[in-house]
């Protein structure tokens, strides 16, 4: 049996992609907005140490999402 592609599937995955590229870009903003803030509002002394928190929190969850899709794949 042959699946027909229809319009309205076409647009909503046109649509979730340039979602997810805006995710993306967002993400990556909030990313060094965060590090630019550690870097203005903590001690020089500290700031590896934020930077490694919040490189840990964005491996965590960058693994967790990713975990999301192999499974449902």
């Amino acid at each position: 049996m042959e699946k027909k592609i229809e319009l309205e599937d076409l647009l909503r995955k046109i649509f979730v992609a340039i979602a997810l590229i805006f995710l993306v870009i967002a993400a990556w903003g909030l990313y060094s907005s965060l590090n630019d803030f550690v870097r203005v509002w903590v001690d020089y002394k500290f700031v590896p140490i934020y930077k490694a928190l919040i490189n840990s929190v964005v491996l965590i969850i960058s693994i967790y999402v990713i975990s999301l899709f192999v499974k449902k794949s």
